[in-house]
């Protein structure tokens, strides 16, 4: 006699832990505990809810801190973006960039 259970939905219970994935990366507290999953989640079982949460830590998106407590791995943030490095161009002094009554105007009002 087997002790499968042979009620489960595998499809369901993928379905269930990429909701449990969602919602923990949009959690805002970097650590949580199995009752705060299951208040969130009352449709899942207690046993589903652990089998999820060790999965999620072989996976490496939690690391388990105490009994039922698991901290959330974050990607670090760099504080500068290096998206786009900036070339610089030839230099140009202020009388090619604007013609030469605009220039004037400008150094008249810059200096009164």
């Amino acid at each position: 006699m087997a002790d499968e259970d042979d009620t489960q939905d595998p499809d369901e219970d993928e379905q269930q832990l990429n909701h449990v994935k969602e919602w923990i990366s949009s959690y805002h507290l970097d650590n949580l505990d199995v009752p705060d999953v299951l208040s969130n989640f009352p449709d899942i079982s207690l046993a589903l809810i652990e089998e999820v949460m060790n999965k999620l830590v072989n996976e490496g998106i939690l690391s388990k801190s105490g009994t039922d407590s698991f901290n959330i791995k974050r990607p670090r943030k760099t504080e500068f973006e290096f998206d786009a490095v900036k070339e610089e161009g030839e230099k140009k002094s202020p009388s090619t960039m604007l013609d030469g009554d605009m220039y004037m105007k400008a150094l008249f009002h810059y200096y009164s």
